[in-house]
């Protein structure tokens, strides 16, 4: 019941075991840390926080995650913490950390022994975690951050967690888009896609109500239909996209002479010069022989 009340006891079924790695692979590749959003032939997409929401059932609203112990003058009294609770030399703990967390092996066993009900709700909560939302590149450490979020068990389901999952998510795949990295941590299972054509937001779901990730609920309303290509909407979901993003995104730095940056309502001439702009470098054979009126 502690587990349940923090509304994250169902992260165990959004998780796939086994990740399409091309597909994920693909997506790194495309991703560019300065628009957080993936670039890809048709254009741009990137993962929003409804995504994150009716894929994994997390809260959007709620507490900014920034616990007092995440602090580097609070490591002592987190070390402490995690020592206390695991019942483990603090030292131990300390060692743990600069190697990027507490082995989720030794957590488990842990619990298996432990009699404090609420220290073992705490304990199975970081292995969820870190094994769901911060997953790290070995998939098999628990970040020590982890014991400060779930240390006030009644707390834990005050968390945005939506939007800490995706902040942490854009986090990683910039590190993972440079040419020195070789992996990707964090919630891949977001850049999986599930076959549905993708259509706008529905109304949100009231807190308290039970939820089912929108991946394992046979709600048709919901999902929608099967699509026919990876990229596929519904009629009327790139006329809302249109209404909250920029469709084509231009460095201003770049822009045409006597383009205002943040003028996006335009006349004509204006526009043509814009479109020639863009299409110069991609076909400069044929830009050179386009007169603007063509």
């Amino acid at each position: 019941m502690l587990v349940k009340s923090t509304r994250l006891d169902h992260l165990r079924q959004c998780v796939f075991q086994h990740h399409n790695a091309p597909l994920i692979s693909a997506f790194v590749e495309r991703w560019h840390p300065e628009t957080n959003s993936f670039h890809l032939p048709f254009g741009e997409m990137t993962i929003t926080l409804h995504d994150v929401s009716m894929i994994m059932g997390l809260e959007i609203s709620g507490v900014a995650i920034n616990h007092l112990m995440h602090r580097k003058e609070n490591r002592p009294d987190l070390f402490k913490f995690i020592a206390n609770m695991l019942q483990i030399d603090e030292k131990l703990v300390q060692a743990e950390h600069t190697h990027g967390g507490i082995m989720l092996t030794k957590i488990r066993e842990i619990l298996e022994i432990k009699s404090n009900i609420d220290d073992v709700a705490r304990g199975y909560l970081v292995t969820l975690l870190g094994s769901t939302l911060f997953i790290d590149k070995t998939v098999d450490r628990a970040s020590t951050l982890l014991f400060s979020l779930t240390s006030d068990l009644v707390g834990v389901k005050t968390y945005s967690w939506a939007s800490t999952t995706l902040a942490h998510l854009y986090q990683e795949l910039g590190k993972a888009s440079r040419a020195e990295c070789a992996q990707l941590a964090g919630p891949s299972t977001l850049l999986e896609q599930f076959g549905y054509v993708q259509t706008p937001p529905i109304a949100p779901i009231k807190p308290n109500k039970e939820y089912k990730p929108a991946h394992l609920t046979k709600e048709k309303t919901r999902l929608g239909k099967m699509v026919k290509d990876p990229w596929g909407t519904s009629s009327d979901y790139m006329s809302w996209s249109a209404q909250y993003t920029h469709i084509r995104v231009q460095n201003p730095a770049f822009l045409p002479d006597g383009l205002p940056p943040n003028q996006h309502q335009i006349s004509a001439e204006p526009r043509l010069h814009l479109i020639a702009h863009c299409l110069r470098p991609v076909y400069p054979a044929v830009c050179s022989q386009l007169t603007l009126r063509e």
